[in-house]
């Protein structure tokens, strides 16, 4: 199948944007998950067999960048902190820093 034109692209953007946000929650995780969605399938576009259509395809590989970007969030260690230095960086109830 032929590569998506620009205005293809641009027409199935808003759709994308809005499956990653109801995933995320978040619009700036969204934009980004949504380029990324892109990147990828235009990358492997000549992997499309047109089985399904292309936007069913898309919707795929965008949650699978969303599945991604939730495990790596998960997978990071918590820092351990200090709470005397916490304490200290905390406003005090008497106002004076």
């Amino acid at each position: 199948m032929e590569r998506p034109s620009e205005e293809q692209i641009a027409a199935w953007y808003p759709r994308l944007f809005r499956t990653a946000l109801r995933l995320t929650g978040n619009r700036e995780d969204s934009a980004d998950l949504v380029q990324q969605a892109f990147c990828k399938a235009l990358g492997s576009w000549e992997q499309f067999n047109g089985n399904c259509l292309p936007t069913t395809w898309l919707h795929g590989i965008l949650v699978n960048c969303v599945r991604d970007r939730l495990r790596r969030h998960a997978r990071r260690p918590v820092e351990d902190v200090d709470e005397w230095a916490l304490a200290e960086m905390a406003p005090r109830e008497d106002g004076v820093p």
